[in-house]
């Protein structure tokens, strides 16, 4: 562990991992690795190949650091993408809850969530991914003239390229790739 460069660890960490938190909105982590990653590596092996022994020690002190850096980044991140997931999934089911309630009430669904606000939930709905911000897409299917003939889909983006969904249908939550069809 002495070579690893504290100031630089902690700062490298905390900027990566503010990055990683974001990737559930859609940044993906492969530009962060050719903005970051590459460009230290390509750097290092350009100046390493130049410099005397006293400065081939300073650089590997920090390749070893970012290098490490990038390791428990990602270790975090995917924790934390993790329980972003669980707490959006709880708070989806509260508001599905809601949505049940609303339409045993009026025998159909709201045409949007903001319409549950303040009766049968406190406030609008915002998932826990990114840094919370990122709203809950509600889509109603069928007929608003024809009472009773109603399914819906709740739905909030997991990571850049995974959407995690709950079907009234089969009233079950499913990660699909956004690709998919």
């Amino acid at each position: 562990m002495k070579n690893i460069n504290w100031k630089y660890f902690i700062a490298s960490f905390i900027i990566l991992t503010t990055m990683s938190i974001q990737a559930p909105i859609g940044i993906t982590l492969f530009p962060l690795i050719v903005i970051f990653v590459l460009p230290l590596l390509v750097l290092y092996w350009l100046v390493y190949a130049r410099v005397g022994e006293k400065r081939k020690s300073f650089l590997y002190k920090y390749l070893i650091t970012t290098i490490f850096v990038i390791l428990i980044s990602f270790i975090v991140s995917i924790g934390l993408i993790r329980w972003q997931t669980v707490k959006s999934i709880e708070q989806g089911n509260n508001i599905v809850n809601a949505l049940e309630v609303y339409y045993s009430a009026h025998n159909k669904y709201p045409e949007k969530l903001k319409e549950l606000v303040p009766q049968y939930i406190n406030e609008a709905p915002h998932s826990y991914m990114g840094y919370g911000n990122v709203e809950y897409l509600y889509l109603v299917r069928g007929n608003f003239n024809t009472e009773g003939s109603y399914s819906y889909t709740l739905t909030f983006p997991n990571t850049a390229i995974f959407n995690t969904t709950y079907d009234s249908d089969t009233r079950k939550w499913e990660t699909i790739s956004q690709f998919s069809k």
